[in-house]
Parts: structure tokens; C-alpha cells; sequence
């Protein structure tokens, strides 16, 4: 039953973006609305540099995550407006972060092994985590939390799945997924910049970046693996991140 329902998600995470289609262009506009309402959409623009893409053309963007990874970007823009503008506040490119957040989670995840993400630098990362030596002893995922973090993700499907009847579960667990760990990566990145006001040393830079986004995920993997039974309580545990002691 779980494969079944896990079918929506891993098929979108093979659809690669195409701005020949109405409905990926009417995605892309979405999110163009949900910081410019009234300005004049363009698929080439400078203002998506105020997105957090890399170009004026954020097409070129997604050739990694593709159409799941822009949907998740929409989601956390529209769901938690709070976080987007949060990472505006560090300096740190939003989308960007958002789409290696989709990529590392479709691996993490095993979503679908023939999506791509299935080397052991793309555990780390495909594009933000190149300089990091995933050689080190510290890079190794727990095998029983990682196990135990994917039973977790499909007993969140399953219940979602039972409680409203959709056909589009997983995609939806997913979505929240990805607002999950875009959170806890304003919280990581937060403590790491009092950690250095404390020690009295230079605030984070882009260099620090990468680590905070696997310790991130590392501790979504921590919570999933403790079965929340919804997104809600998942979001809760987050909330109260001093009880379970997820900042180091």
C-alpha cells in the first residue's frame, strides 16, 4: 500500500521543468506573486535574484530538482512566508537552499533510486556541498536512524492518506517535509550565529553554509525516525527544539 501512494511523488520527481507548458509556467507565477502581486511577470528578470536564484532566469535552475523542487520553493513561499523572508534576513539565497533541500530529501528518502541521488556526494549535495570531504566519519548517516526516518515519512503518508483520501499523499507529506527542514535550517543557522556572537568571533558566512544544511537534515531524519503521527506534532517538535536538544 505504501508503494502505491508513494507513486504521485516519485513520478513528479522525474518531472523535469518545461516552460513550454502552461501549468510549470503557471507554478513559476505563483511564486512570482507571492512577493511581487502586482508586478509585471517575466520568465527573465532580476528581480528572481530576489528569490534567491543564482540567474536572472531561474528556468536554469531547476535542472536538478525539476518541477517537484519548484513546487516545494511555491509551497514554503505561500505556507511559511515567515521562513522565506528569514533567509532574506541571513543573507542566504532562499531558492537556491530550497531546491538542494528537495534534492537531498528525494535521496534521503529513497524516493526513487533512478531519480539520480543515489552517490554518496549527493547525500551531502549535489551543488552546495562539492568542498565538503564526505570521507569524514562525522558525513555517515546513522543506518537505523535513516531506516527509522523513512518508516516515519510513510506513516506519515498513511495517516494523511486516511484521514483525507487523497491520491496525492506523498506529495503533499513531502511538501511539508521540505517546510520542515527549510525551518530548522533558520534555527541552525540562528544558533550558529549566537554560538559565534557568544565566542566572540565573525558571524557565518556562505562558507558555514553547508554544514548547517546537513546538520538540518540530520535532524529531520532524528525527528521522522521517532514517528510523528502528523505533520502538526512533527512542526511541534521543531517548535520546542531546547527539549529535543537538536542545535549543536
Amino acid at each position: 500500500e505504501t508503494f502505491v501512494l508513494l507513486e504521485p511523488l516519485q513520478k513528479y520527481a522525474l518531472l523535469e521543468f518545461n516552460p513550454a507548458q502552461d501549468s510549470h509556467i503557471s507554478m513559476l507565477r505563483r511564486l512570482w506573486g507571492s512577493k511581487y502581486p502586482e508586478g509585471m511577470f517575466g520568465l527573465k528578470s532580476q528581480r528572481w535574484l530576489n528569490f534567491g536564484f543564482q540567474t536572472p532566469t531561474p528556468v536554469t535552475d531547476f535542472r536538478g530538482a525539476g518541477m517537484l523542487g519548484l513546487r516545494n520553493i511555491v509551497y514554503v513561499a505561500e505556507r511559511y512566508p515567515e521562513t522565506m523572508d528569514r533567509f532574506d534576513d541571513f543573507g542566504l539565497l532562499y531558492a537556491a537552499c530550497c531546491l538542494n533541500v528537495t534534492q537531498a530529501l528525494v535521496y534521503h528518502l529513497r524516493i526513487h533510486t533512478a531519480s539520480g541521488y543515489d552517490t554518496k556526494q549527493h547525500l551531502l549535495d549535489p551543488s552546495a556541498f562539492n568542498n565538503m570531504n564526505s570521507s569524514k566519519p562525522e558525513m555517515e548517516p546513522d543506518q537505523k536512524e535513516w531506516v527509522e526516518s523513512m518508516k516515519g515519512f510513510a506513516g506519515l503518508v498513511l495517516n494523511h492518506q486516511a484521514s483525507t483520501s487523497s491520491s496525492m499523499a506523498s506529495l503533499e507529506i513531502f511538501d511539508d517535509l521540505v517546510g520542515a527542514n527549510m525551518c530548522l535550517l533558520t534555527h541552525t543557522w540562528e544558533e550558529l550565529v549566537r554560538k559565534n556572537k557568544t565566542r566572540n568571533i565573525d558571524p557565518p558566512t556562505i562558507m558555514d553554509f553547508p554544514q548547517a544544511l546537513f546538520s538540518s537534515r540530520c535532524n529531520l531524519m532524528f525527528l521522522l525516525s521517532h514517528k510523528p503521527s502528523t505533520i502538526m506534532e512533527l512542526m511541534r517538535w521543531i517548535d520546542d527544539l531546547e527539549e529535543y536538544d537538536l542545535i549543536s
